[in-house]
């Protein structure tokens, strides 16, 4: 019988990427922050943890600039400025430094 995506003993080298929703009491959520915090210190010594920093900050620098604000409202601006930032800046760039691996040249067959 061969393997299932739920065996717990394949070998998988693959990264995996996972969203995790919670809802945080009303007036706990500088613990909550807090207790994230530690999390990610934690997770981030694990292997394959993939620390992603882009977005981290601008969340911070969002909330460091809007902290006033409503959180809605953070968040839309936190999202707007990664999809620009990401759509005009960053993978621009990385699709010309990474072109010969996206886009290999094909060989022509002879006439």
């Amino acid at each position: 019988m061969g393997t299932t995506s739920m065996d717990p003993t394949r070998d998988v080298a693959q990264p995996v990427t996972v969203v995790v929703t919670r809802r945080v009491k009303p007036g706990r959520e500088p613990s909550y922050e807090a207790w994230l915090e530690r999390l990610t210190r934690e997770a981030s010594v694990l292997p394959g943890y993939l620390v992603y920093g882009l977005v981290l900050s601008i969340g911070t620098l969002v909330a460091l600039v809007l902290g006033a604000a409503p959180m809605p409202l953070r968040l839309l601006a936190t999202i707007t400025i990664e999809v620009f930032f990401m759509t005009y800046v960053l993978m621009p760039r990385l699709t010309r430094w990474l072109a010969r691996w996206i886009y290999p040249s094909r060989k022509r067959a002879p006439s």
